[in-house]
């Protein structure tokens, strides 16, 4: 089965920005979780043993996140996969998370030259105090 991904023209012009870190303010049904699920999954087979976080304010967007990742993603590019820790690991030897900022404050180290990207999906509900993410 192939890999088949796409982005809409104003996804495209997002994915193809060449700067280090993109902040994205759009309403909704633009496509934000597709594009950070189709986005984690070119970088995780891109780059050899890295990780990549996805982060949604609540598990149940946690879960929605994943179920896209999965959805995507053809069963000869997994390596191993976990339902209950939310991850999958692709034959690049890459593993995509996926995590809740639920209940605890958006606090994420990502450092190594292993880290390969961290996204973090705020919502309008969201309180712009519990998102705090530190990139090295």
């Amino acid at each position: 089965m192939a890999l088949e991904l796409s982005f809409h023209p104003l996804q495209q012009k997002i994915y193809n920005d060449a700067r280090r870190f993109k902040v994205i303010s759009c309403g909704r049904r633009f496509g934000k979780s597709i594009y950070a699920s189709q986005v984690a999954i070119i970088e995780g087979l891109r780059r050899k043993n890295g990780e990549i976080i996805l982060v949604s304010p609540t598990f149940s967007q946690t879960q929605i996140i994943y179920n896209m990742i999965m959805k995507r993603l053809p069963e000869e590019y997994i390596k191993q996969k976990s339902v209950a820790e939310k991850y999958v690991e692709l034959i690049s030897g890459t593993r995509i998370y996926a995590k809740s900022g639920d209940k605890w404050l958006y606090q994420i180290t990502a450092s190594g030259s292993g880290t390969a990207g961290v996204y973090v999906r705020v919502g309008s509900q969201t309180p712009v105090r519990i998102c705090t993410v530190t990139v090295q």
